[in-house]
């Protein structure tokens, strides 16, 4: 909740847009916000397009530095992205499109050293949780039932290593607020000293073992897995 609040997804919103019934407010008609751009046009799965906002709250913000009444483009359209990275890349060396994200880091590198490109690198924030999910009728028989073996998991889940791993080395750790809002997160130097963000494999260990557990059976070796994803983006 403390991210939620101190990151851009904290919009303020007129009371009345809000289904009382419902407490949502997911009608198209109903979308509002106050950045640059306005919806102009969204087809599933083609394209969505944008136009440039005349009453944007920011416009004359950078007046002293030469760029009164921004935005500056007129608009931009972002069509639906293939799951296929080669295809992705044909899109974005044919000047289909101007920036382009790929599912494996590696070809965003590869394609802007080929084309001689910078990468462009902004923290976004996110998150990548882990869920147990443990069989609650009364006949099941498992281990994870047992509360003590979620926390040794939790305690021995090395989070750092398994972010590097599904986001390819374009992963910081998280925490309450998330490492793209710095006006409020953490500093990472003091965030990796805390319980629960840095590795401790013997402090799982003796939750474990030191618990009057020991003579239950060894708990079979448990993997995990994910797809990677998107956060380099080559800009033409």
């Amino acid at each position: 909740m403390l991210h939620y609040l101190a990151d851009t997804n904290a919009f303020i919103i007129p009371r009345e847009l809000v289904d009382a019934q419902t407490d949502d407010m997911n009608s198209v008609d109903k979308m509002v916000g106050s950045g640059p751009f306005i919806l102009d046009k969204f087809v599933a799965l083609q394209v969505a397009s944008f136009v440039r906002n005349p009453n944007w709250f920011a416009k004359d913000r950078l007046a002293d530095q030469g760029l009164p009444d921004r935005p500056i483009l007129d608009g931009y359209e972002v069509p639906w992205t293939p799951g296929d990275d080669t295809a992705i890349e044909v899109a974005f060396t044919t000047k289909q499109v101007d920036v382009a994200g790929y599912v494996d880091q590696t070809n965003a590198e590869r394609v802007a050293a080929k084309l001689g490109l910078e990468l462009s690198d902004e923290p976004q924030a996110g998150f990548a949780n882990s869920r147990i999910l443990v069989a609650d009728s009364p006949a099941a028989v498992t281990p994870f039932k047992d509360l003590r073996l979620r926390q040794a998991i939790s305690m021995a889940a090395d989070r750092n290593r398994l972010g590097q791993l599904m986001y390819q080395q374009w992963f910081l750790l998280g925490s309450p607020v998330g490492q793209a809002c710095r006006a409020w997160a953490l500093p990472l130097d003091q965030l990796t000293k805390k319980p629960g963000y840095r590795f401790t494999r013997r402090g799982a260990t003796q939750t474990w073992w030191r618990r009057g557990i020991c003579g239950r059976p060894p708990v079979a070796r448990i993997s995990a897995q994910c797809r990677p994803t998107t956060r380099a983006s080559p800009i033409r």
